[in-house]
C-alpha cells in the first residue's frame, strides 16, 4: 500500500467493484453463518440508486462502500470493505466521510447500518464517527451475530477531515 488515497463514485458492476464485493462476501462468510450475511449484489445497488464509492491508492482499488436510500430521509450503509493491507491507511474513514457528505448533499437526515458483532475494526470506526447502537430496522432480525447503528446527519455540514 502506498501514499495517497483517492475516493471516487464508481459503477458497482465494474470489475474492481465486483472484485471488492466478492472479497467482502468471502470475508463475511468466514466469520458468520450464511443466513446472517446480508449480501447485496452490485446490480441491486444500481437498481436501488446507491451511491457506491471505491478508494484507490497508487497500486489500485483498496476499499469500497455504498449508501442505499431507504426512504426520503434515511440511507443505509452497505458493502463497506477495506482490503487487509489497506486497513489503518485512512481509506475506510475517507469512504465513510464521503458517503456521509453525499447523503447530506442529497438531503438525507439519517444513516443506518447493520454489521457483524465480531467485526471489531468496523465497530470501532462507526463508534468513532458518531454512530450509536439501535435496534433492528427494515427486514433485519436480531441475532447474536448482528449489531445495528444509526447516526443523525440532519443539520450537519459534510465532514472535511
Amino acid at each position: 500500500m502506498s501514499g495517497r488515497i483517492d475516493i471516487r463514485r464508481e459503477d458497482p458492476t465494474s470489475a474492481d467493484a465486483v472484485e471488492l464485493i466478492e472479497e467482502l462476501n468471502a470475508t463475511m462468510l468466514d466469520l458468520y453463518p450464511p443466513e446472517h450475511c446480508h449480501h447485496m449484489p452490485p446490480e441491486t445497488l444500481v437498481d436501488k440508486g446507491a451511491c457506491f464509492l471505491v478508494a484507490r491508492d497508487a497500486d489500485g482499488a483498496v476499499g469500497c462502500g455504498a449508501v442505499v436510500p431507504l426512504d426520503g430521509e434515511t440511507v443505509e450503509l452497505k458493502r463497506f470493505y477495506t482490503r487487509p493491507h489497506a486497513r489503518r491507511s485512512g481509506a475506510a474513514k475517507g469512504i465513510l466521510k464521503a458517503l456521509e457528505a453525499w447523503s447530506i448533499e442529497q438531503g438525507f437526515r439519517h444513516m443506518m447500518l447493520e454489521t457483524g458483532s465480531r467485526s471489531d475494526p468496523a465497530i470501532a470506526l462507526y463508534a468513532g464517527h458518531g454512530f450509536t447502537t439501535r435496534g433492528p430496522f427494515g427486514d433485519y432480525e436480531p441475532t447474536a451475530d448482528t449489531v445495528f447503528y444509526e447516526k443523525s446527519i440532519a443539520g450537519t455540514a459534510p465532514a472535511t477531515t
